[in-house]
């Protein structure tokens, strides 16, 4: 699952409504369709439901995981707010698409499906029979928490989209054959909400709420301990587009913090900007025998952190990139002092000296945390 795409916020929302759209149509359609044919076993029907969730999980992301990440679960987005791999301003947009995508599903089948005589419950999840409430909310927390951390695990080990889609539908198609027969493994607040408010059926809907966010949130809080704890080990690596000017003086601030820094440029110049130099000099560093370097895969593979300085030519921008390879991105907006006077390159200067600082103590505070 991308966290970070480069959608805009109203494709991201209409990409999330489409894929949860797409996930109770045909997930719980699939166990209305199940419900209502012939001569299937309990085990075959089990199978069928499965795949059936599983292989609409991967083929969303496939279809849309480049635009909105493909969350389709509130639960999911929890976690990835919580990892700070989706930014907070998309929460609620995320969330309120997901809902209105459930319930567009959710209706959908019951209009598919009510000249066939459905059940009335339209494949809502209920608790099987000796199944306690807590146990139940358990159960949904446990399924959630593995199915989000597939998730994780698929962003940073799998980099490309049908490895993400396959790990994570195959996670979930297990986690449904385990859970199903106890909780109908719903792992998804909006996959029983919809169905629940089309059909009227609302008995323990709660526990379909709190276990899966539940289970979001400790997925979410795992992976930031981890992530913390790796955050410290990598350098940070400085980009912009020339690496002459700004990534040369974060790099140059960062290790005089006794940070380990890296620098690079998506079309690196042939000589650090002279003028840079200079000012440079003056608080005291000399930055005259460094050269400037392309930014390549390898780089941002290594570094535990990528802070990109702002995109003077957009067709250069090295921010996509790094977005695919899903690596902790931080974005400074600061001016490209190619072609400035010196005072200008001097507040620049300035800038980035108190940018780096405080990333400095960002980074030794994780330090002391993961110790």
């Amino acid at each position: 699952m991308s966290s970070r795409p480069n959608a805009s916020p109203q494709k991201r929302c209409l990409s999330e409504l489409l894929g949860t759209y797409l996930l109770v149509l045909i997930g719980p359609g699939t166990v209305v369709a199940v419900s209502i044919a012939q001569d299937i076993s309990p085990l075959e029907a089990l199978l069928i439901i499965g795949f059936a969730f599983g292989a609409t999980v991967a083929l969303v992301i496939l279809l849309l995981g480049g635009i909105s990440g493909a969350h389709i679960n509130p639960a999911v987005t929890l976690a990835h707010t919580v990892a700070g791999k989706t930014t907070l301003d998309m929460f609620v947009p995320y969330i309120s698409f997901q809902v209105l995508g459930g319930l567009l599903g959710a209706f959908t089948v019951k209009l598919i499906f009510s000249q066939f005589g459905s059940p009335s419950d339209l494949g809502t999840t209920k608790l099987a029979s000796g199944v306690s409430l807590p146990i139940g909310t358990l159960l949904e927390a446990a399924g959630t928490f593995v199915l989000a951390m597939s998730g994780f695990v698929a962003s940073l080990r799998i980099h490309k989209k049908p490895g993400e889609a396959t790990l994570i539908g195959s996670t979930l198609f297990v986690i449904i054959l385990a859970l199903g027969p106890l909780t109908n493994a719903s792992l998804n607040p909006v996959r029983s909400l919809g169905p629940a408010l089309a059909s009227g059926y609302l008995t323990n809907l709660y526990v379909y709420w709190i276990g899966p966010l539940a289970g979001g949130l400790i997925a979410g809080l795992v992976f930031r301990f981890f992530e913390r704890a790796k955050l410290v080990k990598g350098p940070v690596l400085f980009v912009c587009v020339e690496n002459a000017g700004r990534s040369q003086m974060a790099k140059a601030f960062a290790k005089k913090h006794g940070m380990n820094a890296q620098s690079a440029g998506t079309i690196h110049s042939t000589r650090i900007n002279p003028t840079v130099v200079e000012v440079m000099r003056e608080r005291g560093i000399d930055i005259s025998f460094n050269r400037p370097k392309t930014l390549t895969p390898e780089l941002i593979r290594d570094a535990s952190i990528v802070v990109t300085m702002g995109c003077s030519i957009e067709e250069a921008c090295p921010k996509p990139i790094i977005a695919q390879m899903q690596k902790k991105l931080i974005e400074w907006h600061l001016e490209d002092p190619k072609g400035k006077p010196l005072e200008e390159v001097r507040k620049i200067r300035d800038e980035i000296e108190s940018k780096v600082r405080d990333l400095s103590k960002s980074t030794k505070v994780l330090h002391a945390m993961s110790s």
